[in-house]
């Protein structure tokens, strides 16, 4: 009979600089009947153990795309063209639908965007978790499976009483719990945390981070958090990628992104946050995201950009290092000494 082992909490010594996932020149595209659109276009990052990834962007940049692709949970007519994605050295981009099932809960997670559209409206909340395990071949005695899952209900904050409850039977913060006790029923390596609190409430939001935050630190996993939202990202995360159009165009450690953006998108996301030290005016981005069906020459942001100069509307720039940890694809670090 297979049991679970109880989670040993990370000492200093081995959660700081570890890489748990490698994402080399990835590309997803789309087949549509104008043609293949790429919605994840050639993106780089390493993931180290014990982080907080955060990954923004404004709609239709591919961070969810990104997200679904590294769970596994690609579908036609969305497929992998090229790049990998190595968790401990493993390719899953080269993993058939099967061979990922035994990968995806027990070493990379998904908590998804919108728990009341996850989770079954008719099957209770103990056996949701269940499936989960027994799917991958662990079977509990009823005593085990009643302990375990009030173990993890309890590292999300919740009764163990919730066990019997169904999904309209809770609250929308509730439910992001129940999706975050699922997620790491196995214990992985890795947590994809797709918009967790979106359509939640502010007070919500925050009692919904600060328990991702707690298991994160319990079980010592690393997190991506995508989401547009680049307040909740300041709060909460460790370092930031930026994406535009389906490109990475930043990344950096959080604080530097915030102090120092070297992407003008970046610059302008963060301009775009209100403060509550000094009064000003809020600033917008203007135009719109570009259709990736129909992406400018050069670089997909420059129609948008106020620095924009020559090479920007004739050549793609390459993400390249700016600075310590953090790097970026703008010409304007050519040029900049």
């Amino acid at each position: 009979m297979n049991s679970l082992a109880q989670p040993t909490v990370p000492t200093a010594a081995h959660s700081g600089s570890e890489v748990v996932l490698q994402v080399r020149e990835l590309t997803v595209q789309y087949a549509t009947s104008r043609g293949p659109v790429s919605a994840v276009n050639h993106v780089s990052f390493d993931l180290r153990k014990g982080e907080i990834l955060g990954l923004v962007g404004e709609s239709g940049s591919g961070k969810t795309t990104l997200a679904m692709t590294l769970v596994g949970l690609l579908r036609p007519p969305g497929r992998i063209v090229g790049g990998e994605i190595l968790l401990n050295g493993r390719n899953l981009a080269k993993l058939s639908p099967h061979e990922y099932k035994s990968v995806r809960l027990s070493q990379i997670a998904l908590m998804p965007q919108g728990a009341m559209n996850s989770l079954n409206p008719v099957i209770p909340i103990r056996e949701q978790i269940l499936d989960g395990l027994r799917d991958h071949g662990i079977q509990l005695t009823p005593a085990e499976a009643d302990r375990h899952i009030a173990s993890l209900l309890e590292r999300v904050g919740l009764r163990a009483e919730v066990a019997k409850l169904h999904a309209h039977e809770l609250s929308g913060g509730m439910k992001q719990r129940v999706a975050l006790a699922i997620a790491i029923s196995m214990q992985p390596q890795v947590i994809i945390a797709d918009e967790p609190t979106s359509a939640l409430d502010v007070v919500v939001q925050k009692l919904v981070i600060e328990t991702l935050r707690d298991v994160q630190e319990e079980l010592g996993a690393a997190i991506i958090l995508v989401g547009h939202d680049m307040g909740l990202m300041a709060q909460t995360v460790d370092r930031l990628g930026v994406m535009y159009a389906g490109r990475l165009v930043e990344i950096a450690p959080m604080r530097d992104a915030l102090i120092s953006p070297q992407h003008p998108y970046t610059r302008l996301l963060i301009e775009a946050l209100p403060s509550v030290t000094e009064k000003k005016k809020l600033r917008g981005i203007p135009g719109l995201a570009p259709q990736l069906l129909n992406l400018p020459k050069g670089c997909a942001f420059h129609p948008r950009c106020p620095l924009a100069f020559e090479p920007c509307s004739t050549i793609t720039p390459e993400i390249r290092p700016a600075g310590p940890d953090r790097a970026a694809a703008c010409h304007l670090l050519e040029v900049t000494p």
